[in-house]
């Protein structure tokens, strides 16, 4: 019987199913999408830029379902609902006959429809491609309702291109239908590779990924990339079947938006010079136009972000390239300007694709900096590179030399230590003989990131310091704010590894992150690493100048722990390799200064393991790892320590003295040991070093007395500038002298010599120079000491007394329920409360505080308490 003709029936072969080649590949993961949809909506819409394989996933879904089948290919416009019936109604009727029995009446519409489907006794599943043909059908009231309340047995999926989202917004909104887009539809890298090896390709799971991102999944471009086919074949299909298909409006903002791979509302109003630009960006991403959206989750109130896939956008690119070559370079330029302060490298890009290298050279030199700190560095160095080679060495000398020091400092960032002192030399050779102030200062910021000279260093920071603090042009208000911002921390940075002016160094700093702090960099996601590093150097500055308050509060580490407030170890995050740790190091630092050693040695064993030789802090924390250890008097721990100095860098570094690092740590090992001769050798080699570490003189000093040999501690102490002396190494010399002098038999100088330590130290509470050694002369010294003071000297011979019990290895660690008994007896609960609270006896409890008292050196609770926090216990 043949079914119901109402009107012109369609041709046999647009409600006939299309064949599926046997080398498809099977896509079970679209089809279980498919169903998921279907079981929490009426009707299932696949709406996706050509090539992205729709129909045949279609066909492959309805193929394993079990029903009466129904395929309609719209091939033209369709505008009542009517003939939309008629169509679907005629296809149904091709393949079952007991619906072309229901059917079998002369009427017609979604009505009588779903009566007859629901009559039926099996499940129906209909698929109607190009969909987006009856856009203004499906529109119609009597769909809408249809598409509502689609009969239970009947599975629908609608297929067509973006334009087909728009007439069914409301059900999509309403969850009434669900949506796959273009992302749904591509490719996954399993997926690749099952197409890859379908054409005899085996493909690595690395080439297999590299292949998707490099497409975005767009099936027909995996399969032209495999074939090894023209890559113009996949941009005349761009053009003819996806932008061809595309109002004229909308294909002019695609071919101007895709200018740039990720663009966001701004960016597209700049390109476009459209009011609407926000609206249009998300009319192309409903029509599933190859572009993804990403939304902040830490700033919800942030602008998107939108990326086109790369090859559509290069694609389009190269269309509008060969169209209209004025208006894509124009397009490129104007992409430059508006890029140029929230990402730098890329206008730098932008305004090279559109043959305005003066403007790209303006861009490098105003913005490099803040790139080659916030991570940019790879992408900068390649764009310095493409403007040398446009530029002659000979003639346009200083720009030829600024790049290459520009390159240098990415290189160096990166690890690249040889290239980077190859292109400085470089730079140096063509530099001219009046070079500009911008230069010069190009060529100071680069020697301070990549020299190990440290004269050399010395020079560049006391130069570019006076540059953007004193009355110059970088100080002036044409000069780029966050460029003078980077030049601050530079130089902080520096002064902060030359270690010849700490207070200096903090200042830099300090005003660096206030300078930050009122800029508005939310636009700029690369600087968030800058702002990071400027904190977490600032930090460490105050700590390394002896205000060590000011760097453990709050304010200055954040919520939480001080050596975890800041992340300074992200991946992504090329600074890294310099400064990774630092934070948590400065932590350590004020910790031993102070004299918890306890807590010192911890963060400083945690920052040094053994198996791990990165780079940053590391080495730093290994050389104060057998500070603390030593002044501990814990062989084993000293033991420990001494095995990570052979991970210490052998030769200087961006203005740090590893040698001298590394010889402080070997002295303090042979003095606990008692290797005198050990470390006479040590002393006589840093007396012959021109190079001066005021906290290494004091150190060594001090050993020397202690070891029997006073008379070298005069010279060790005339070498250290006392102009610029932090407190806490202030402290150290004052101790120094007290027990040279003391050594002599000058007990009035000693005395003296002690009451400035005491001054210097009390603030701060700097206690390191006074628990160190356990030498009995020191303590002589304090024992006998009248004056201000009092209580800090009590404090101080209390701490000596408490870590002098455990000389020799002996465990002075605390169980962990001694650790728990410390936290509280600090509360003002009983005894009897604290073994009730810790479900123990109080017979358990006195055992585990005798024990407790005994470690402590304590007599009472009050006591305990404070040699606990004395001790950082």
């Amino acid at each position: 019987m043949s079914g119901p003709t109402f009107g012109r029936a369609p041709a046999w072969y647009l409600i006939t199913p299309p064949r599926v080649r046997p080398d498809t590949i099977a896509r079970p993961r679209v089809a279980a999408m498919i169903d998921e949809g279907l079981q929490t909506s009426s009707v299932v819409v696949m709406a996706a830029p050509p090539g992205h394989g729709k129909t045949v996933a279609a066909r492959q879904w309805q193929t394993d379902v079990s029903s009466i089948e129904g395929w309609v290919s719209l091939a033209h416009k369709i505008d009542t609902s009517a003939e939309l019936a008629r169509w679907i109604t005629t296809a149904l009727c091709q393949n079952g006959a007991d619906l072309t029995r229901a059917l079998s009446i002369q009427a017609q519409g979604f009505a009588q429809l779903t009566t007859a489907i629901q009559s039926l006794a099996c499940t129906v599943t209909l698929v109607i491609d190009d969909a987006h043909r009856a856009v203004v059908a499906l529109a119609d009231p009597e769909v809408q309702a249809f598409l509502r309340h689609v009969p239970k047995n009947l599975k629908l999926l609608l297929v067509g291109h973006g334009e087909l989202v728009s007439g069914l917004s409301r059900l999509i909104m309403h969850d009434d239908a669900k949506l796959l887009g273009g992302g749904d539809l591509a490719f996954d890298t399993a997926e690749v590779t099952a197409v890859a090896a379908s054409r005899g390709i085996e493909l690595s799971d690395a080439d297999a990924a590299s292949l998707q991102c490099r497409t975005g999944g767009w099936p027909i471009a995996v399969r032209s990339t495999l074939a090894s086919e023209d890559p113009a074949l996949v941009t005349d299909y761009i053009a003819e079947n996806v932008l061809a298909m595309l109002p004229a409006d909308l294909r002019d903002f695609v071919l101007a938006t895709t200018t740039t791979e990720t663009v966001d509302a701004e960016l597209a109003h700049a390109l476009t010079g459209r009011p609407d630009a926000a609206e249009m960006i998300e009319h192309c991403r409903g029509r599933s136009l190859f572009l993804d959206r990403f939304d902040d989750p830490q700033a919800p109130d942030r602008a998107p972000i939108y990326r086109w896939h790369n090859l559509f956008a290069r694609g389009c690119r190269e269309i509008l390239a060969t169209r209209d070559r004025a208006r894509g370079a124009e397009l490129h330029r104007a992409a430059a300007r508006h890029l140029r302060k929230r990402s730098p490298v890329a206008a730098a890009q932008q305004a090279n694709l559109g043959s305005e290298s003066a403007l790209a050279y303006a861009i490098v030199v105003d913005e490099w900096l803040p790139a080659v700190i916030g991570s940019q560095g790879g992408d900068l160095d390649q764009v310095c590179q493409q403007l040398r080679s446009s530029l002659d060495g000979h003639i346009t000398r200083e720009p030829y030399a600024v790049l290459a020091y520009i390159q240098a400092c990415c290189r160096d960032v990166a690890g690249d230590r040889v290239g980077a002192a190859a292109l400085r030399a470089e730079a140096q050779r063509h530099l001219p003989d009046d070079p500009s102030w911008r230069a010069l200062l190009v060529r100071d910021l680069a020697a301070m990131i990549c020299s190990d000279n440290r004269l050399e260093i010395e020079g560049a920071a006391t130069r570019t310091a006076a540059t953007i603090v004193g009355d110059s042009a970088m100080s002036s208000a044409n000069t780029d704010s966050m460029m003078r911002i980077c030049a601050l921390f530079i130089t902080g940075w520096s002064e902060l590894r030359l270690r010849r002016n700490p207070r200096l160094a903090a200042d830099l700093l300090t005003a660096a992150r206030t300078a930050c702090a009122t800029e508005d960099i939310a636009g700029a996601r690369y600087l968030a690493g800058l702002e990071r590093w400027i904190r977490a150097n600032e930090v460490f500055a105050l700590a390394a100048s002896g205000q060590f308050t000011a760097a453990t509060a709050p304010a200055k580490v954040g919520a939480g722990d001080a050596a975890t407030a800041v992340d300074t170890s992200a991946s992504d995050d090329t600074w890294a390799s310099y400064d990774s740790g630092i934070e948590a190091f400065a932590n350590a630092f004020s910790a031993l200064w102070q004299g918890r050693l306890v807590s010192a040695l911890q963060m400083l064993t945690e920052l040094s393991p053994i198996d791990d030789a990165r780079d940053g802090y590391q080495p730093l924390a290994r050389v104060h790892r057998v500070l603390a250890a030593v002044a501990l008097g814990d062989s084993v721990a000293i033991a420990d320590a001494e095995a990570g100095l052979a991970l210490i860098p052998t030769t200087d570094s961006h203005g740090v003295a590893w040698s001298a690092f590394t010889a402080l740590a070997q002295a303090r090992i042979a003095e606990s040991r008692g290797e005198r001769d050990t470390v006479l050798e040590i002393v006589d080699l840093i007396l012959q070093d021109p190079r001066s570490m005021p906290a290494l003189n004091a150190t060594l000093a001090a050993a020397c007395i202690r070891l029997g040999a006073p008379e070298r501690a005069p010279d060790l102490l005339a070498r250290v500038d006392r102009r610029t002396l932090p407190p806490y190494i202030a402290v150290a010399v004052h101790v120094a002298e007290a027990l040279f002098a003391e050594s002599v038999g000058d007990r009035s100088a000693a005395d003296a010599a002690l009451r400035h330590a005491l001054t210097a130290a009390a603030p701060e509470q700097v206690r390191y120079p006074f628990v160190d050694g356990g030498d009995p002369a020191l303590a002589g010294v304090l024992s006998r000491y009248d004056g201000a003071h009092e209580a800090f000297v009590a404090e101080c011979l209390a701490v000596r007394g408490r870590y002098a019990r455990f000389k020799g290895g002996t465990d002075f660690s605390l169980t962990r329920r001694e650790a728990e008994l410390v936290g509280l007896l600090r509360s003002q609960m009983s005894m009897a409360e604290i073994a009730s609270l810790l479900h123990i006896s109080e017979n358990t409890l006195n055992s585990h505080r005798k024990s407790l008292y005994r470690k402590l050196g304590a007599s009472n609770r009050r006591e305990a308490l404070r040699l606990a926090n004395a001790i950082g216990a």
